[in-house]
């Protein structure tokens, strides 16, 4: 039997969570890949969402893992969780798009400071 490591796993911006896993554990990527289904169908116009749903997957380091025992842990209950922190992520990236399409037409004083 493999030796499992604790990972830690994030989307874009959103809280981190911790997980153990050894080379055979594919738990985090049927998470992904859920997210990553909810983010196409919710926002299948929206530029670099894919993106939002791309996980940064760190290995913690052996001894280390009492430094990291706050973190929720990965599992079915996360995704709700995650796929709230993804939606406040898409919904701002559509605002600032939205804001930067209407600026060259905005009533801006360029002299006021």
């Amino acid at each position: 039997m493999e030796k499992k490591y604790l990972y830690v796993i994030s989307f874009g911006e959103s809280d981190k969570y911790r997980f153990y896993a050894d080379s055979a554990d594919r738990k985090a990527d049927e998470i992904a890949a859920q997210l990553r289904s909810y983010v196409e169908k919710k926002y299948p116009v929206l530029l670099g969402a894919k993106n939002l749903a791309n996980p940064k997957i760190e290995r913690v380091a052996p001894g280390d893992d009492a430094r990291y025992m706050s973190y929720p842990e990965l599992d079915d209950s996360a995704l709700a969780s995650l796929e709230k922190q993804v939606s406040a992520q898409a919904n701002a990236a559509e605002a600032t798009r939205e804001l930067n399409r209407d600026a060259p037409y905005s009533d801006v004083d360029r002299d006021a400071r």
